[in-house]
């Protein structure tokens, strides 16, 4: 990979751009230069994906400073940085429907079920109860584990193929190209259209629900490894 030299945050963004995908080839981010009278920002936005604090590895070295509460002032960094910079570096991370459902699944085999919210009530706000035994909230509890949950393999960035039961087959093979729905579309194989989510390691869905049989979506497997 090779960055593009220079200063600024125009400069910054296009690195950044390069640096997220050399390290998440399956996500996909949108990277924003955004100006304002004190100054300018980057806004980084994904689905999914990696958590926060792992795009932080990326892109907070291409912040030049911080802001200082106690002072409030802003202090310059005293670093040198070849590639561009900008006064903020912000990340946003947001959920899909599917992640949601996966950390609340998660969480149920905690917990247990009493009192548990939908995916559509957590995006609501409607997810005020407690589950039996915890001093926190549904919400909580599902917001703090979506903001430590990976939804990418670290190593290699493959994806499982996996029946709607969930049985993982093994297979592993790289995605290829992207929509801006947030899903991959990695091939369509004998009437079966293969999905894999930004959630990584073991998520994918047919456009076609009536899926004859765990042997088709393993050919359907085989023909994408190949």
């Amino acid at each position: 990979m090779s960055l593009v030299r220079g200063s600024g945050c125009v400069t910054a963004a296009k690195n950044i751009r390069k640096e997220l995908k050399e390290n998440f080839p399956c996500v996909k981010f949108s990277v924003r230069v955004e100006r304002f009278s004190g100054g300018e920002s980057i806004n980084i936005y994904w689905v999914d994906g990696p958590t926060v604090e792992q795009v932080r590895k990326v892109s907070r070295k291409y912040q030049h400073g911080y802001f200082d509460a106690m002072t409030d002032t802003y202090v310059e960094s005293s670093n040198t940085f070849d590639f561009g910079s900008s006064k903020y570096v912000f990340e946003h991370r947001s959920y899909s429907d599917q992640a949601v459902e996966h950390v609340i699944n998660k969480l149920a085999g905690r917990w247990g079920r009493e009192n548990i919210p939908t995916p559509e009530e957590y995006n609501k706000g409607l997810a005020c109860g407690k589950p039996a035994g915890s001093t926190e909230s549904w919400e909580y509890l599902i917001f703090e584990e979506l903001n430590k949950t990976s939804f990418v393999d670290g190593v290699n960035n493959k994806i499982s193929v996996v029946d709607k039961a969930g049985e993982d087959d093994k297979s592993k093979f790289h995605v290829e190209g992207s929509e801006d729905t947030g899903y991959f579309v990695v091939k369509e194989v004998g009437g079966v259209t293969v999905f894999a989510t930004s959630l990584g390691r073991a998520q994918i869905f047919f456009k076609r629900s009536d899926a004859e049989s765990f042997a088709e979506i393993a050919r359907a497997s085989d023909a994408l490894a190949g």
